[in-house]
């Protein structure tokens, strides 16, 4: 499980640089992009608390 978070974890953090490099563009597709991988990362973090929290149980 421990492999599971670490790989979710690195996955999250790649979409946040992106997204913060396709931000920094400032260019409406750009921005639009950022913001699809803002959402993905987002959806990473929640997962991972959600396996932790199963493991833990």
């Amino acid at each position: 499980m421990k492999e599971v978070v670490a790989t979710l974890s690195k996955l999250a953090v790649k979409a946040n640089a992106e997204a913060n490099a396709l931000k920094a563009k400032k260019d409406k597709k750009s921005e639009e992009q950022a913001q699809a991988l803002f959402a993905k990362q987002a959806k990473i973090a929640t997962f991972i608390q959600t396996l932790e929290q199963t493991q833990a149980a």
